[in-house]
């Protein structure tokens, strides 16, 4: 393959054999993993595209597309706070304003650090959006980083799209106050309140188990002192669900029930504003296409994707879909996270097929 690197760092190798000018079928995830993660994570999806090409060529089959492989840059976030930005930055999805405000733990912006890597590619900027309507079909193999197709015994699913996800700031103020001298009754506690919205929002997930998950994972308090009572907790909640409507039927619900707690408490609450991206559906065509490549298969189902992938961010302007394969046991983001190569084998083989279906849509 030719080899080439943009300005932000995503690595792509091209196969064109047929010296083709259409455009590309695309397929890669990404190589970068969370701290103390695990080897299956992006990766997989990386070596699918390249054994994909290997297969291809192997087996003498010429594409009349080119085929792209692409190891998508800063997905997990783990460099600069944020994930996709690799494929963001592909896809001309967010603006370069908005990018250079991210800094990583040197204080540096993304083309600071870009520019430090001394690579053959393009200036950070120079190509920004290359990716932006440029293939015909994209393709991303990942882990599904849940249990379900582990649990049912399953080689791979065809993903149907992604969930939406909200995130916003729930913030209790009390009133600070000496943790001795100041009577129960007579306290304003914001870390109790908090608690307990904490324990509702768990709650109200179980009860919608299936529906929606709710995660309250980053926490602050201040003055975060062992011998002075709380006057202000917060907490960025996060609420994910392949249902834009089940989303906004919880906040709803949740904020009512922060107001009622915050009374209970002695407390203010303020709801910060919502981040929100909402769920998106893979392209119907390429999906429609992989249910008659896998018809009469009996270890394959559809999923939808619990978790954010750079083909979301490819999807915007490039018809798009995903493969799963399985995790043992569940595991992801974890030493643990594992995924038999047989199953591997079974999606990369389904892959390729889907690869040549679209190769063969001039």
């Amino acid at each position: 393959m030719t080899v080439k690197m943009d300005g932000f760092g995503n690595l792509t190798g091209i196969f064109n054999p047929a010296g083709s000018s259409a455009k590309p079928v695309g397929t890669g995830s990404h190589l970068d993993t969370v701290i103390n993660g695990g080897a299956y994570d992006g990766a997989t999806g990386l070596i699918a595209g390249i054994e994909a090409v290997r297969i291809l060529k192997e087996s003498g089959i010429v594409p009349e597309r080119p085929v792209e492989v692409i190891a998508f840059a800063e997905e997990e976030g783990g460099v600069f706070g944020k994930g996709c930005l690799g494929s963001e930055y592909m896809a001309g999805s967010t603006s370069l304003l908005r990018l250079e405000q991210y800094r990583d733990s040197s204080g540096r912006t993304p083309g600071e650090a870009a520019a430090a890597v001394r690579y053959d590619k393009p200036v950070y900027g120079e190509d920004f959006g290359w990716a932006k309507n440029r293939y015909h079909a994209f393709f991303e193999m990942h882990a599904e980083q849940g249990i379900i197709l582990f649990e049912k015994g399953k080689a791979f699913a065809i993903v149907d799209g992604v969930v939406g996800i909200m995130r916003t700031r729930i913030a209790f103020t009390g009133q600070a106050n000496h943790a001795g001298t100041t009577e129960m009754s007579r306290r304003q506690d914001a870390v109790a309140a908090l608690s307990e919205f904490i324990c509702t929002a768990y709650s109200y997930g179980l009860v919608n188990n299936g529906k929606i998950v709710v995660t309250n994972g980053k926490i602050g308090v201040l003055p975060n002192q062992h011998n002075v009572i709380p006057g202000e907790a917060w907490s960025v909640m996060e609420m994910r669900s392949d249902s834009e409507e089940e989303i906004r039927k919880a906040m709803d619900v949740l904020r009512k029930e922060a107001g009622r707690i915050a009374e209970k408490y002695g407390n203010t609450v303020s709801i910060g504003e919502h981040a929100y991206v909402p769920p998106i559906s893979f392209d119907r065509d390429l999906i429609g296409a992989a249910d008659r490549l896998a018809a009469g298969r009996d270890d394959m189902m559809h999923l939808f994707s619990w978790a954010g992938h750079d083909a979301k961010i490819i999807s915007k302007t490039n018809p798009a879909m995903m493969i799963f394969i399985p995790s043992k046991d569940g595991y992801s983001h974890c030493p643990e996270e594992y995924s038999d190569s047989s199953q591997i084998a079974k999606a990369v083989d389904f892959l390729v097929l889907n690869m040549l279906e679209a190769d063969k849509c001039i």
